[in-house]
């Protein structure tokens, strides 16, 4: 397979897990969202003009990497089901919760997606 292809390969990988995502976000969190990409690379996820999370991708594209402020996190009530956190970790200045997923997993993606969507709900509450 030729750099190129592979290349494509993995960024169709890539979009269509953040695609799955942001749609079951968007019905869980009862909310229209934008997926924007972000100037630093990966892209973020945004409601009401707040930037709620963000996705980059690993490797080959089969894993994604989702990040959202730890603060936000805790308040949706979800930060036992991260796989990490990082201090520091959200544009260098706040603490982040992190969870990463293999796009092929239909199960954890969704499973993700839920939690994303209350901290989404939880963010636009926290801004109000």
């Amino acid at each position: 397979m030729t750099e190129e292809k592979e290349l494509r390969e993995i960024c169709i990988r890539y979009i269509s897990a953040v695609y799955r995502l942001s749609r079951t976000i968007e019905s869980r969190a009862r909310i229209n969202m934008e997926v924007k990409l972000q100037e630093k690379g990966g892209l973020g996820f945004w409601a009401n003009s707040k930037k709620f999370a963000q996705v980059n991708c690993e490797g080959s594209g089969t894993i994604i990497y989702i990040g959202t402020k730890k603060k936000w996190a805790l308040e949706a009530g979800v930060t036992d089901l991260a796989h990490g956190h990082k201090i520091n970790g959200w544009h260098g200045s706040d603490d982040e919760s992190f969870w990463r997923i293999d796009v092929h997993d239909d199960d954890k993606l969704q499973d993700t997606a839920i939690i994303v969507a209350k901290i989404c709900q939880a963010r636009l509450k926290i801004a109000r």
